[in-house]
């Protein structure tokens, strides 16, 4: 999901888990509570929207702190409600559902200072992390009232699947995919993962069986068109000519946790087999004036382990050699649902959120920002929301059954 943001990121600027994860219990000195804190700072007391970064007061970027990205808020919410908080986690949710369109589709970023959208972008995957975030705040509370708004979510994201209903024939190369977006003709692994568990859980609320075939048409297309039967790992997309074969981690970690779901251990395994290239051991958080990795604020020797979001591939050859700290979270959720011991590298997230004082987690243990790129060393929902998530919902969050 990154890999988007830092698109409209550059864009916006141009113009202007010793823990283990064996159950939801926090532990003391697991840092969630922390972690939580610094998610309350970041909430806008007005949108009820958090904003994803916290950007130190010097760095050249500051004008994009106001803003928040609804792949951010719906892992805001999923944190809120993985802790018990669910108070915040509506306030989250209905601002999301403020932000709603007729249509059911949501945009991309909103500015929180200025009060407006700041991206009208429309993506399946962000839309449907949203979605699963209220699905996940009903299943943990019994309470329906953003079913509408999840129910709209549901119902745009089908106008963008390839099916029969929308005049596809079944010979269609992406056929059950959702498409990225009403612009494009590409179907992102990442983001139909993301729609595959929205609509799968709510399809299992009562009266919501409708989603059902949705769900196992984007499954069955995973399977069919999305993996790379010969490489083993899952290709990035799939369009109407060649399958783009950009190695991210999420294809791995997130892969890994699809086919968990669909009780395919083997193919999970490979999955964590293919994560392995990403792994970075010996990262360190430095201080640079440098246009690509400003960054005066934060310092640590470390040394930091975790995963890269990147392998080298044509477009992305000078990929970040840096421990991704949202990435690293989710590698680590897959790697624990498989049974390994995961308490080193959780320990090692705990010292990098330590980094910042506030209890946020770096989106990046070093700035990278040459084009495509744009990761920064500041404080950032996305990693400090999955770690809430890891940790307090460890079973439950995408659950395996």
């Amino acid at each position: 999901m990154n890999g988007l943001k830092a698109i409209v990121i550059a864009g916006l600027a141009a113009a202007a888990v010793g823990i283990g994860l064996g159950g939801g219990a926090a532990q003391a000195d697991d840092g969630t509570d922390a972690a939580l804190a610094w998610l309350v700072a970041q909430q806008d007391a007005r949108s009820g929207l958090v904003r994803s970064f916290a950007i130190p007061a010097d760095d050249p970027d500051r004008a994009l702190a106001p803003l928040s990205f609804t792949y951010d808020d719906a892992l805001a919410a999923l944190a809120f409600t993985a802790a018990g908080d669910t108070r915040r986690a509506a306030q989250v949710l209905g601002g999301l559902a403020d932000l709603q369109a007729v249509d059911g589709s949501l945009p991309f970023a909103y500015d929180t200072s200025a009060g407006v959208v700041a991206s009208e972008l429309r993506r399946s995957g962000t839309i449907a992390w949203a979605g699963y975030a209220a699905v996940r705040y009903e299943q943990v509370t019994g309470d329906d009232s953003f079913r509408g708004f999840a129910e709209g979510i549901a119902d745009y994201l089908g106008t963008l699947q390839i099916a029969s209903w929308n005049g596809y024939p079944a010979s269609d190369q992406r056929f059950g995919s959702i498409l990225g977006g009403p612009d494009v003709e590409w179907a992102s692994t990442e983001h139909n993962i993301d729609a595959y568990f929205f609509l799968r859980d709510l399809g299992r609320l009562p009266g919501e069986s409708r989603y059902t075939p949705m769900a196992n048409a984007v499954g069955d297309s995973l399977w069919l068109h999305h993996w790379d039967f010969w490489r083993e790992r899952f290709f990035q997309g799939v369009t109407t000519s060649w399958p783009d074969p950009t190695r991210a981690l999420d294809l791995s970690s997130w892969g890994g946790l699809f086919w968990l779901a669909h009780g395919r251990g083997d193919l999970a395994l490979q999955s964590r087999v293919s994560m392995e290239e990403f792994r970075v051991d010996g990262a360190a958080v430095t201080r640079s004036t440098g246009a690509d990795d400003y960054n005066t604020v934060f310092a640590d020797p470390g040394p930091f382990a975790g995963y890269k979001p990147y392998l080298p591939d044509p477009g992305v050859e000078r990929a970040p050699h840096v421990v991704w700290s949202e990435g690293t979270w989710g590698a680590l959720l897959l790697r624990a649902r498989l049974g390994e011991d995961v308490t080193a590298d959780v320990a090692s997230m705990q010292a990098l959120q330590a980094v910042d004082s506030a209890g946020g987690y770096l989106q990046v243990t070093r700035g990278y920002r040459p084009p495509p790129f744009e990761y920064h060393a500041w404080p950032a929902v996305a990693g400090t929301a999955w770690a809430v998530i890891v940790l307090r919902d460890p079973a439950g969050f995408w659950a395996a059954d």
